[in-house]
């Protein structure tokens, strides 16, 4: 299998065959406008991400299914982007680390585990314990290994921004289910303000280094990866 650059126009995916990105020579328009692969990419991080789904029991499953959700949304969303290959990028600098156990993710998955081990079978235990674990678990996460990954490969246009947060309050109310529209709307609220911290930090460490703001150069624009 070859991994390739298609072009995405209106709509419609180019396999550009010619030296013209605008009309390129010889190309064949897709049927679908932005296919996915898992062997790379955010599509093979959503791959990975559901095969080491948490049994209920485990206190990560909350932040496994939210990032799995949030992962597999935004990666379809890629050819709607103003630059494409973001999701490519970013999806695996976060999810590998997490998945890898980098960093402090040993650590901070072990506290989950002795938070159970201290509230034990007192009543409402399990709630509060997978709640906890939901916080910290998605705290590193975004403090961390998101500021990292976008630090690397550009903080996103804000259009791109906008439309990976859009999935996150979705993505909470699919993963936890049948709460009061409240908790939708606070956790929502807490997080919009989590990653506006991190996305300021992102903006001012690339102009301080002078690289790009939304993207690097070299994956910038309508253009996303495919198999073929």
């Amino acid at each position: 299998m070859t991994i390739g650059q298609h072009h995405c126009v209106q709509g419609c995916e180019y396999k550009v065959t010619g030296n013209s990105e605008s009309e390129p020579t010889g190309a064949v328009c897709l049927p679908d406008p932005c296919p996915e692969s898992d062997t790379f990419g955010c599509g093979k991080s959503v791959a990975q991400l559901e095969q080491a789904a948490k049994p209920s029991s485990d206190p990560r499953h909350l932040f496994h299914a939210q990032q799995s959700c949030i992962a597999n949304k935004s990666c379809k969303l890629r050819c709607e982007m103003d630059n494409c290959q973001w999701m490519d990028e970013v999806i695996p600098g976060f999810v590998d680390p997490y998945l890898g156990g980098s960093g402090r993710w040993p650590a901070v998955e072990a506290s989950c585990g002795d938070v159970k081990n201290q509230l034990g079978s007192m009543l409402g235990a399990k709630w509060i314990v997978d709640r906890e674990c939901f916080s910290s678990m998605g705290w590193y996460h975004v403090q961390v290994d998101l500021l990292g990954a976008l630090q690397r490969s550009g903080c996103g246009s804000q259009r791109d921004w906008n439309l990976v947060g859009d999935q996150i309050a979705p993505c909470l109310k699919e993963s936890q289910p049948g709460y009061p529209q409240a908790y939708y709307t606070m956790g929502g609220i807490f997080v919009h303000a989590a990653r506006e911290a991190v996305r300021v930090q992102c903006i001012a460490k690339r102009f301080i280094q002078g690289l790009p703001i939304d993207i690097n150069t070299d994956i910038e624009g309508k253009v996303c990866k495919a198999a073929y």
